[in-house]
């Protein structure tokens, strides 16, 4: 298992990070996340891993080596998703000592809003919470949890074949 994360560098407004949990990191994982959340034409900013070769006909690829330089002439980085990388890993040391596979999607998400709000007022993302409870239909996951429906939740995995239900771009 690893997350696959995509954080969108925006100087008008909030960033937004992507999650996703993915079996492994290969490039069908990356390419169905650059599709499904990334606008075409965006500028991408990526790693060497192999599993990013295939994004160069969705987006504008820039690459970062990291065997040679933490960010290249230009400075281009990939600053902002190790940053998320590692608050993700400071949540995991120092708040929930273990993430469970079958929630590690619920974590990450977590882990991306805090890290999308974190310059926000405590006001505002209390907002935030409200609406976004009160503008969704009832959680087929988490109605009835204590009372067994928690049994029905499958590891939240994805793969190239998962849908979107609403396309959600990146800038």
């Amino acid at each position: 298992m690893c997350v696959l994360s995509i954080r969108e560098h925006n100087d008008d407004a909030p960033n937004r990070t992507i999650t996703r949990v993915v079996s492994d990191e290969n490039p069908k994982a990356a390419w169905a996340a650059v599709r499904d959340h990334v606008q075409p034409r965006s500028l991408l900013t990526a790693d060497e891993h192999g599993s990013y070769d295939d994004l160069v006909g969705l987006a504008i690829l820039q690459r970062v080596n990291h065997s040679k330089a933490y960010q290249t002439e230009d400075g281009t980085d990939t600053n902002r998703i190790e940053s998320f990388f590692a608050r993700a890993e400071r949540s995991y040391v120092g708040i929930h000592h273990r993430f469970s596979v079958k929630y590690l999607d619920w974590y990450m998400a977590m882990v991306a809003w805090k890290e999308d709000t974190r310059y926000m007022g405590l006001r505002w993302q209390l907002a935030d919470v409200l609406r976004t409870v009160t503008h969704r239909t009832t959680s087929e996951n988490l109605c009835g949890y204590w009372q067994g429906a928690a049994d029905r939740i499958d590891e939240q995995v994805w793969d190239e074949d998962t849908k979107v239900e609403k396309q959600r771009y990146l800038r």
